[in-house]
């Protein structure tokens, strides 16, 4: 997600993590952080300090301070949405979906955060060519309807029907290209996908 993952560790709070929670914070695919009443950081992944989510041991990011804060008030697991800026270096934001429950009964909460950024750009480019292509379909097929409706009308007029057919090749050639178009887009953006 942000990089090779190491821990930083607060002695102070280590005994007090549940026996097993590191170890499942390991292998899943988040930051993460491990907070102590008073949002006391006891352990965290290295990218949530670099994201500047972590100083002198304190969690400082408002946003997912008030999520925390709901958490240990309701006792209830909490999830949000927050965008974070890249920093000083680089333009735009960090989407972050932020997931924050209470762990075991020492007030230790846990601090799951995924970067959601390159999804929510994938989504982006997907929503713009399903409606660019649904755009670009409905005029061929919109003009293979009225000429059918035309050939049907000029039923006594051999010269009519041919030029309506003849117009309804162009316009069934132009879908099949849209078609095989798609198919292709379809597939880059698939490969693109695995890639990822």
């Amino acid at each position: 997600m942000f990089g090779r993952r190491s821990t930083r560790e607060n002695a102070t709070g280590s005994k007090q993590i549940p026996a097993g929670i590191v170890d499942l914070l390991e292998v899943v695919d988040a930051e993460y952080l491990l907070l102590a009443p008073g949002e006391i950081v006891v352990r965290a992944s290295d990218a949530s300090t670099t994201l500047g989510l972590v100083r002198d041991g304190k969690l400082v990011s408002n946003e997912i301070l008030n999520i925390v804060r709901a958490c240990r008030r309701s006792q209830i697991s909490q999830e949000d949405t927050i965008e974070l800026p890249r920093g000083p270096i680089g333009e735009g934001t960090h989407n972050l979906l932020v997931r924050v429950a209470p762990v075991g009964n020492q007030g230790i909460i846990a601090v799951l955060i995924f970067d959601d950024s390159e999804f929510r750009r994938l989504d982006a480019v997907r929503r713009d060519f399903v409606a660019n292509i649904s755009h670009e379909l409905k005029t061929p097929i919109g003009a293979l309807s009225i000429l059918s409706e035309a050939v049907l009308e000029a039923s006594d007029d051999p010269v009519a029907i041919t030029r309506f057919a003849s117009r309804m090749q162009t316009e069934a050639k132009r879908l099949s290209d849209l078609v095989q178009e798609i198919i292709a887009q379809t597939r880059q953006m698939l490969l693109f996908l695995l890639t990822i």
